[in-house]
């Protein structure tokens, strides 16, 4: 790295002000901005880490991504919540300090994602870009504005990249807050915190719409991994080694909400067969053949009269994909919410017995309820959930039902049975479409009685299903009688198809 790139110390960044740069805020204390956006990114990094992230990653991005490449998104990441840096956002969360020197009554206030437009799309002074070095970023190709574009849409609406708004960049000399200097000092942690991302040199990163699209649901995840502040405690002093304090709070955290099964994995043997997997019942006609369905078909219509065995079949399907690592989660949608809480205690108990106490908890998908394996929960405020085990339950446990606790986040479970209008809406252009879309493909999607579906929604499943298959993601479709208008609308498809 070139040594001009380092002029200010580490030692002399964010001392200017009297007040933190911050990022996140309560009435408890405040997080420095630069480690929000470190809580994000390393969270992004482990995501992508992740044994099925990996692939559709590398798939959907026509090659195998490079460590460089992946500290390249992470910067992206990284630089989610750059808009925050405008004065008029500091204003709000300088409210939580006592600031007496300061009179916030009639001062401006901001947000910070048309903020952070404003500094990627060039509608300001340059110089806040020169600072936070995006100007240099432009060497890793030109589909790197689109990519952060993508992480500045983190709320779960794209933004507009040719938005004209120009916020208020004017300093606040009372308390020495300047934005060019807050930019300047994220400009050295960044280049600190993802060296590699900064060597000269390796392939532009990917053009194509789907990854763009599959980056941008993933760092919508990060961003809610990334607030949790039972794992990222607010520190309102920077810190220079704090990113690998980051990283490794993160690689904790998606292993206790679920997303790196790889302890899962090592439970099971590869060589159980459908008794064990079972408790000793014999695999019927309809469960032996879906056992012969070679693993690579992305889709499967398994069409069998009720009764025959059809959820087992399922759940066998899913085990073998599990094990030969083409997905690390199931999602069971069902019609209605009534069909989806029957067989949610049925999946769970199921799963109970496969994994024994280390079972993930099975996530009731459906909007309105609270419940996780056996125990439910009430909303409270603030985004906070009172279960009905707290006192007697482990911090492990809690965790685990992390994606029960927000609808948005159902389809991060690792075992989730539930509506099929979940899927739907990661297939429509509504708000935090890319955070399920993204979510689900890495799972094995299950639609039971398919059959069901009127026009409008077979439509909409249809999208969903041609977006997740292009993701390299798995699913079967279920029905006793699917009928033949419906059959051959799934078998004339353009992804690649199995029936049964």
């Amino acid at each position: 790295m070139p040594r001009s790139m380092l002029e200010s110390p580490t030692s002399a960044l964010f001392t200017e002000a009297i007040v933190p740069v911050c990022g996140k805020a309560d009435a408890n204390g405040v997080h420095h901005l630069a480690h929000h956006m470190a809580d994000v990114a390393a969270c992004f990094q482990e995501i992508i880490r992740l044994r099925v992230f990996s692939q559709i990653l590398d798939a959907v991005a026509g090659r195998p991504l490079t460590a460089t490449d992946h500290e390249r998104l992470a910067v992206a990441a990284f630089l989610h919540d750059i808009g925050k840096i405008c004065p008029g956002f500091q204003r709000k969360l300088w409210a939580y300090l006592p600031m007496p020197c300061v009179n916030l009554a009639k001062a401006p206030v901001s947000g910070h994602v048309r903020e952070g437009v404003a500094i990627v799309g060039g509608a300001l002074n340059h110089k806040l870009s020169e600072n936070l070095q995006i100007l240099r970023m432009q060497d890793w190709g030109i589909s790197f504005s689109g990519i952060l574009l993508s992480s500045l849409s983190h709320h779960g609406a794209p933004v507009a990249a040719n938005d004209h708004y120009s916020p208020d960049w004017s300093p606040i000399n009372e308390v020495g807050y300047d934005p060019l200097h807050a930019a300047r000092d994220l400009g050295v942690a960044v280049q600190q915190w993802f060296p590699l991302a900064f060597e000269s040199g390796g392939d532009d990163l990917p053009e194509n719409a789907e990854f763009q699209h599959f980056v941008a649901g993933l760092i919508q995840l990060s961003d809610w991994l990334g607030s949790i502040k039972d794992y990222f405690e607010f520190r309102p002093d920077f810190e220079q080694d704090y990113y690998r304090c980051a990283r490794s709070i993160a690689k904790r955290l998606v292993r206790d909400v679920g997303l790196d099964v790889a302890h899962l994995v090592e439970k099971l043997s590869p060589l159980l067969k459908f008794e064990g997997v079972f408790e000793g019942r014999l695999p019927r006609p309809v469960q032996q053949l879906i056992g012969t369905v070679p693993l690579d078909e992305q889709v499967v219509i398994l069409e069998s009269e009720t009764g025959s065995g059809k959820t087992e079949a399922a759940l066998w399907r899913w085990f073998l994909l599990f094990m030969a690592g083409k997905v690390d989660s199931l999602y069971f949608a069902l019609p209605t919410r009534a069909a989806a809480r029957q067989l949610h205690g049925r999946i769970h108990r199921m799963m109970k017995a496969l994994f024994g106490d280390d079972a993930p908890q099975t996530v009731l998908a459906v909007p309105g309820y609270l419940k996780a394996g056996d125990v439910e929960g009430v909303a409270l405020p603030d985004f906070k959930t009172r279960w009905d085990d707290d006192g007697h339950s482990d911090e492990k446990m809690r965790r685990g039902r992390w994606a029960a606790e927000n609808c948005k986040r159902f389809l991060a479970a690792t075992i989730a049975v539930g509506t099929v209008d979940q899927l739907m809406l990661g297939g429509m252009r509504v708000q935090h479409a890319h955070l399920r879309m993204s979510s689900a493909a890495r799972s094995f999607v299950v639609i039971d009685e398919v059959h069901a579906s009127d026009p409008y929604m077979t439509e909409i499943i249809a999208h969903f299903m041609s977006l997740h298959t292009k993701l390299g993601g798995h699913s079967l479709l279920m029905s006793a009688t699917l009928g033949s208008a419906a059959r051959v609308r799934w078998l004339t498809g353009t992804v690649n198809e199995h029936k049964i």
